[in-house]
């Protein structure tokens, strides 16, 4: 425990895998001569890896003025870090992604592809660079 009062477990042996969950009591005693002394209770886990990711609906059409939800499943789902960032490679205007996984496509007003576009939305684990797709159909 730092004099700011974190608490870091490091080394290789801090902590073996198979005894974690671990309890562990810090107690901070004052050093102005008063003893005074708080005591923390912390539990100690181990980080769960991201070993993968997947998007569904794998493929989806959307109309003109429409949208869709997509959602992303980080594997194992005891991952400490399930977030994702989400994104597209579509460069024009027309279709975009929010950070929920909706992709909307602008109205036919606002919009006039030539033609059937084909994008693909692409969901990023936040921890691990895991990626997966969907090819949403816009028509």
């Amino acid at each position: 425990i730092d004099q700011n009062g974190l608490f870091t477990v490091s080394g290789p042996l801090a902590f073996l895998p198979s005894s974690l969950p671990a309890t562990v009591v810090v107690t901070a005693t004052t050093t102005d001569g008063s003893n005074k002394t708080a005591t923390a209770i912390v539990t100690v886990t181990a980080q769960v890896a991201v070993t993968g990711v997947t998007v569904t609906p794998a493929t989806a059409s959307v109309a003109l003025g429409g949208s869709v939800q997509l959602t992303a499943t980080v594997l194992p789902a005891n991952a400490t870090d399930t977030s994702v960032t989400w994104s597209s490679d579509y460069s024009g205007s027309g279709v975009s992604v929010d950070q929920t996984g909706r992709v909307s496509v602008l109205p036919a007003t606002a919009f006039k592809p030539a033609g059937t576009i084909k994008v693909t939305i692409t969901a990023t684990t936040n921890s691990g660079g895991k990626t997966a797709t969907s090819i949403i159909t816009v028509n």
